[in-house]
């Protein structure tokens, strides 16, 4: 899906060539998780979350790279003498659809199998005693597939054991998904959420924790709207039309 999100939409966005074969060499390219044969200051590689590159691009300081999210850019600023620039990722939201006014009944997960199947079956069961559903999004394969998923849901839940090698240079994307949305999230603190949605989330350190904040947001109509009226604007700043005015930077 990285290539599609941070590579095909964009192209698509700002009307940019995919995959020319030719006729590119003085123009700005961004590679995708993908090292470029050759280099030159023009040349960018989208690093994401591939942490083995960072040992490779020890040896090519004359590659440009871009970070997805700022604790990924302070990372890589400090392991790194190329030259790092931040384009955060964009939401999924390009139309700004928002969720209507109803009932709280749904409560959801999006993202890999693997992160969330070990605590499916807990929030489920726990979910449903206090009267929410458990929807699960695994195996996306476009936008409308996942924009499809966040208009039936109305809290999101993030949860995933924490990685070490990784952990720095994620990004909170699936924040800035459901906060397009208006719809409020619970997750565990990691740092690169914390960072950029400090204040927008609630922030949880075990499933009876997270599931006691779904149900004060079921039941409290001021948090949920306070919460969800906060994320939507903060996800703003992460809608495509403002990223991709930081690729355009990158022709200056």
């Amino acid at each position: 899906m990285c290539g599609k999100i941070r590579g095909r939409q964009v192209a698509e966005w700002l009307k940019a060539r995919q995959n020319p074969i030719s006729e590119y060499e003085n123009d700005v390219c961004i590679y995708i998780k993908k090292f470029p044969r050759v280099f030159s200051n023009k040349q960018y590689l989208d690093i994401i979350d591939r942490w083995k590159y960072i040992e490779k691009l020890k040896q090519f300081p004359e590659l440009n790279v871009i970070a997805v999210s700022k604790l990924a850019f302070s990372y890589l600023s400090n392991k790194l003498r190329n030259k790092i620039v931040l384009i955060p990722h964009h939401h999924c939201n390009f139309e700004r659809f928002q969720r209507p006014k109803r009932d709280i009944k749904i409560a959801g997960f999006c993202g890999s199998r693997g992160a969330f199947s070990p605590y499916e079956n807990e929030f489920r069961e726990k979910l449903s005693k206090i009267g929410l559903d458990l929807n699960v999004c695994y195996n996306y394969t476009s936008r409308q597939h996942v924009i499809d998923f966040y208009k039936l849901i109305d809290i999101q839940i993030i949860w995933r054991d924490q990685k070490a090698r990784s952990q720095n240079l994620k990004n909170p994307l699936k924040i800035s998904n459901a906060g397009s949305f208006g719809i409020p999230t619970i997750s565990k603190p990691e740092e690169f959420s914390v960072i950029e949605y400090k204040d927008c989330f609630l922030s949880a350190i075990g499933i009876d924790e997270a599931c006691g904040y779904a149900e004060q947001l079921k039941r409290d109509d001021k948090l949920y709207n306070d919460l969800s009226k906060k994320v939507l604007e903060r996800s703003e700043d992460y809608h495509i039309s403002n990223i991709a005015n930081l690729y355009k930077q990158l022709e200056l």
